[in-house]
């Protein structure tokens, strides 16, 4: 405790990794104590704050947060990078390559009975984000995407479908929400929806799962990103994200498969 009172001798503080080197590498990695005689100790990631263990693979636009030799204070922040200039900036590379991946992958069609069933440009590039997203970097590419460039591309993603969603759907819901019809599909879509969602939350609490977890699950089962970002104001907590990321990439591959089912009956 003395020690890091004496703030001409050590200092401590929170540095940007910007390096794109280091994304994907685990702190043991970077080997801060051998290069520079610093300690990583925490990192923060979002509104995330986590324990430097040697095995935490770190991101770009991580703060990490250094307890280092005063004298090495510059040449610790330039090795991390620290620079917010970078922390917007998108790979157009590695985003144009996993885009081109996914697509390749959803062309593939496979012939059962009369039904013909296929990734397509939708559930390809998903799961090919997922194997990317598990692999952080290939040689010199990195797959992550800077945590505030990923939170602004989602969000402007997300504006974008609703907008979508409501200009093509607007008028037929005019035309058929308060028709006889459309309220008898309102009334079955609401029991069943009801049912099913009352389901997902039981077993979700039966499975022992937090109440932010469960909002994530539940919403990735929708598969609506707009319940996400609902719950996201709701409650600051990741594990509606990663309750989200877990169910949605499967449900969204089901719910296509069983279309391709019902159209090939």
């Amino acid at each position: 405790a003395h020690l890091l009172d004496r703030r001409d001798v050590v200092d401590y503080r929170r540095v940007l990794l910007t390096n794109p080197d280091l994304a994907g590498r685990t702190v043991a990695e970077l080997g801060l104590g051998d290069r520079h005689g610093a300690k990583a100790t925490r990192v923060r990631r979002g509104d995330q704050d986590l324990l430097a263990h040697d095995d935490l693979l770190l991101q770009l636009d991580d703060r990490v947060r250094v307890v280092m030799p005063r004298e090495r204070t510059a040449e610790v922040t330039a090795f991390l990078g620290d620079t917010e200039a970078r922390v917007s900036e998108v790979s157009a590379v590695s985003m144009g390559l996993g885009l081109a991946a996914g697509f390749l992958i959803g062309i593939p069609k496979l012939t059962v009975g009369s039904t013909v069933l296929s990734l397509g440009t939708a559930a390809g590039p998903l799961v090919m984000a997922m194997v990317l997203g598990r692999l952080r970097r290939t040689g010199p590419l990195v797959w992550v995407l800077p945590t505030r460039a990923n939170l602004t591309l989602r969000q402007i993603g997300l504006l974008l479908f609703l907008a979508c969603v409501g200009l093509t759907s607007g008028y037929a819901f005019r035309r058929e929400a308060f028709s006889l019809f459309g309220l008898k599909l309102l009334a079955v879509l609401l029991v069943g929806a009801l049912l099913s969602y009352a389901l997902m939350v039981l077993v979700a609490r039966l499975l022992g799962q937090s109440r932010p977890r469960t909002m994530g699950l539940l919403a990735g089962y929708v598969g609506n990103p707009a319940i996400t970002a609902y719950a996201n104001s709701r409650v600051s907590d990741g594990r509606v994200n990663t309750g989200y990321a877990t169910l949605f990439a499967l449900a969204i591959i089901v719910k296509i498969i069983c279309i391709q089912l019902i159209v090939g009956l």
